[in-house]
């Protein structure tokens, strides 16, 4: 069975926009698809791939356990839930977000990351320097859009 730390890292390397074909840009056989700015689409989906997590990790962080499960099960979901918040916030690590990204939608980004980092979303260590990364670079981003 492949793992999900794989699955998800095939999802963001798919998904990197620095690797997508611009349909805009190509032959006229393709003039008469729909009318579309794919270079925007393509440059805003990692922040809305980002979005996406920060709301699976919230997800998964306020589910309660049904309390008819077990003590071996209820930690069996336990741990799944905490694996399942590692990929992801590695996930984070690996998404390629630049200040080309829509504004709205990289300042809902941040918010959502400063949320989790003050919440203490995550547990481990490496899943929290993760999230710190990410608000560090976000707030650079951010600013750098108030400047302009």
């Amino acid at each position: 069975m492949v793992p999900l730390s794989q699955i998800a890292m095939q999802l963001v390397d798919w998904t990197d926009p620095r690797r997508l074909v611009d349909l805009s840009k190509a032959a006229a056989d393709f003039e008469a698809t729909v009318e579309e700015d794919t270079s925007l689409r393509n440059r805003n989906i990692h922040v809305e791939l980002a979005i996406a997590i920060m709301e699976q990790m919230k997800r998964a962080s306020s589910t309660l356990p049904s309390p008819n499960l077990l003590p071996r099960e209820m930690r069996v979901l336990t741990l799944w839930k905490e694996e399942e918040r590692k990929v992801l916030c590695s996930m984070l690590g690996k998404l390629h977000i630049t200040s080309h990204a829509e504004g709205d939608k990289l300042r809902g980004l941040y918010d959502c990351v400063c949320e989790a980092v003050s919440g203490k979303l995550v547990i481990d260590a490496l899943s929290k320097a993760s999230l710190n990364k990410l608000e560090q670079s976000l707030s650079k981003l951010v600013a750098q859009l108030e400047n302009e």
